[in-house]
């Protein structure tokens, strides 16, 4: 066993250890800096929503900070505080999360014992030894459940059970309880009111300023703060009292985040969470979800979507069989069409993809049925909208968008690349052009780089001839262009 597994071993007691040393230092960090040690900065300042506004120079004549969740483009404002205190805590979070899904307690006690008795000891930092054994040891729960792919069933990291969603909670909420007590999260706690301060800017503050660019659209809000609220899902097992008991807060949390998304992928994680199930022990957070997520309002956004799917599926083919040779002008002239059709093509995508994935039973029958769909308007009659809810339909739909994104992004980087060149073969014909104005002028010299054109001989026609109906007596308003 030794010689066969000794490098294995070794590894995963280095993972685990790595573990602790990041916590280590992040939890230092942290309270160095609600203690004042850095003078510049406080939890507070770093948090603010305007640590630093950014337009190529800091404020005291230095290089500014850079563009880091600003806008694109110069002027906005620098957020990189807020934002690296959160992807600390979340990715620290996130660690634990997948410890416990993939190594449960009883394997994560087995792996530390085998490197005691046939590892380097001598190599082993024997002060860390201790800690990263108070670390690693079994939770009450023995574990998290973990759903397979081929199932439709996911547990709560509070709890081994693995209940529905409509099950009677009371029963495990003692559980819950005794599992918080006992949980990774709260073996070395992050300073309490950190947790408190960044679960406040998750949810009031858009941490990565998309709204501006990225998705304007007050529809596309879920998949804009995806990645907020993914963060603010692993924050909050820092905070199980804020899940348990502060109903006010969750409500909040809920209407603007999980209203109309409760499936989630967080970022580097690798797992799809339904929090329908995966907070069904937990009170104020379950009867924040219970009042969004009811049939009527899965039936309402199922059908959404599914319209959206269709919508985006017949603009994707009409472009990509109407407009098979792209040319660079095209693109700059519906840029903007295309791009929102690009955007709504993701959105349909990423909520039907994470959808599917329910555990709901109830719900799973509704997102995942391939039957027309009906849904009442404001005048109570009931129309049908096509699901394009297939298999073949989301697949196909994939492949365009796809098709889509490959075609825009070459075409783009051609425009990018001869920009240069572009602007400057303008700028000199302009220049000539000009210059050959000003000889016109001067009465000697007769236009030379004019070519017959239809439309415009038409359009000064017209516009001589509404100059010959003006009448100064008349009081009417007359535009510029006629």
């Amino acid at each position: 066993f030794q010689s066969t597994y000794h490098d294995a071993v070794l590894a995963y007691y280095e993972l685990f250890a790595s573990v602790y040393e990041y916590q280590h230092k992040l939890h230092s960090f942290m309270w160095e800096l609600m203690a004042g040690l850095y003078i510049p900065y406080t939890l507070e300042s770093l948090l603010l929503e305007d640590v630093m506004s950014w337009d190529g120079a800091g404020g005291d004549g230095t290089s500014g900070v850079g563009n880091k969740g600003g806008v694109p483009g110069g002027g906005g404002v620098c957020c990189e505080g807020r934002q690296l205190l959160c992807e600390a805590v979340y990715l620290y979070g996130l660690m634990l999360l997948l410890l416990e899904r993939h190594y449960p307690g009883g394997v994560r006690e087995r792996l530390i014992i085998a490197f005691l008795r046939y590892g380097d000891r001598e190599s082993v930092n024997k002060a860390n030894l201790d800690q990263v054994c108070k670390l690693c040891k079994a939770t009450r729960s023995g574990g998290v459940h973990v759903a397979k792919s081929s199932k439709r069933s996911s547990g709560s990291f509070w709890s081994m059970s693995s209940t529905t969603p409509n099950a009677n909670r009371n029963s495990n909420k003692s559980n819950a309880e005794s599992n918080q007590t006992d949980s990774l999260f709260v073996r070395f706690p992050l300073p309490p009111d950190l947790i408190q301060n960044l679960i406040h800017r998750l949810i009031v503050n858009d941490l990565y300023l998309q709204h501006s660019y990225a998705f304007p659209n007050l529809h596309h809000r879920s998949t804009r703060l995806a990645r907020q609220a993914s963060m603010l899902y692993v924050i909050l097992f820092f905070s199980p009292n804020t899940l348990q008991n502060e109903a006010a807060t969750m409500r909040e949390i809920v209407d603007r985040f999980f209203s109309d998304n409760w499936i989630l992928s967080p970022p580097q994680s690798g797992f799809i969470v339904d929090l329908q199930s995966e907070w069904n022990t937990m009170e104020a957070a379950q009867t924040a979800l219970d009042n969004v997520l009811r049939l009527p309002n899965v039936t309402r956004l199922h059908a959404q979507n599914a319209k959206l799917c269709h919508d985006c599926l017949e603009q994707c083919k009409l472009h990509l069989t109407k407009n098979k040779d792209w040319k660079d002008q095209f693109v700059l002239d519906h840029a903007t069409e295309l791009l929102n059709l690009v955007r709504r093509c993701n959105v349909a995508l990423r909520w039907r993809m994470l959808h599917r994935r329910v555990t709901n039973t109830e719900f799973a029958n509704v997102i995942c049925s391939t039957e027309p769909t009906t849904v009442a308007t404001t005048d109570n009659h009931r129309h049908p909208y096509n699901p394009a809810c297939s298999t073949q339909s989301i697949i196909l739909l994939l492949l365009y968008t796809s098709t889509l994104e490959l075609k825009l992004k070459n075409s783009f980087t051609n425009l990018l690349s001869t920009k240069q060149h572009t602007w400057s073969t303008s700028r000199d014909s302009a220049q000539k052009q000009t210059m050959e104005l000003s000889e016109y002028f001067s009465g000697n010299k007769a236009l030379t780089r004019v070519s017959r054109d239809e439309s415009l001989m038409k359009w000064f026609s017209e516009m001589s001839h509404q100059i010959s109906t003006l009448n100064h007596d008349r009081t009417q308003h007359i535009s510029v262009t006629g």
